[in-house]
């Protein structure tokens, strides 16, 4: 890939970056704020899951910033990966938000939020799938 389409790849991967920080920022900030789902398996589990995924979410932009600097290949892939854990982590973190039990940490406008998140990223994994079948190698 030429420096222009990984410079706009770059780019974009920052910007999802930022996107997806903020959606496992607000399920582990009402996690934490929620002493009543502290104790349950499961939420504890979706809590590791989207502080793991936080740090893949810093570390995909930085990777991306190294192989602009090296000039190497960068397809759909990346689209494919932050759609898919958007997917994930966006409903992760609106079942934290949404939980009875938390409802009342959890704003209105941070549930809506994590709502629109899933379904933008539901789309750009579609673009990423769709651009990894038809075989090209372009940015998004």
């Amino acid at each position: 890939m030429e420096t222009s389409g990984l410079l706009i790849s770059t780019v974009i991967a920052i910007i999802l970056g930022v996107a997806y920080i903020a959606v496992a920022s607000i399920g582990i900030n009402v996690y934490n704020k929620c002493d009543d789902i502290q104790e349950v398996k499961k939420w504890k589990n979706v809590h590791m899951m989207l502080s793991n995924t936080l740090v893949v979410a810093m570390v995909i932009p930085i990777v991306l910033i190294s192989m602009l600097l090296t000039g190497s290949k960068v397809g759909a892939a990346i689209a494919l990966l932050y759609g898919l854990m958007g997917i994930v982590g966006s409903a992760s973190a609106y079942s934290i938000a949404a939980n009875k039990n938390c409802k009342d940490i959890s704003e209105k406008s941070e549930q809506n939020y994590l709502m629109i998140a899933a379904g933008i990223f539901f789309m750009i994994f579609l673009v990423g799938g769709a651009l990894s079948a038809s075989g090209s190698s372009s940015s998004l």
